[in-house]
């Protein structure tokens, strides 16, 4: 049980910088297509 909980935990901080990054890739993109 401890083994999937720390599994869980890790997709779920892994997920907050995924989401993180696509923020951050995305403004980057739009700023590109208003040139």
């Amino acid at each position: 049980m401890t083994l999937n909980l720390f599994l869980f935990e890790g997709k779920e901080y892994s997920a907050i910088d995924t989401v993180a990054k696509v923020v951050e890739d995305s403004s980057h993109w739009f700023e590109a297509q208003k040139r």
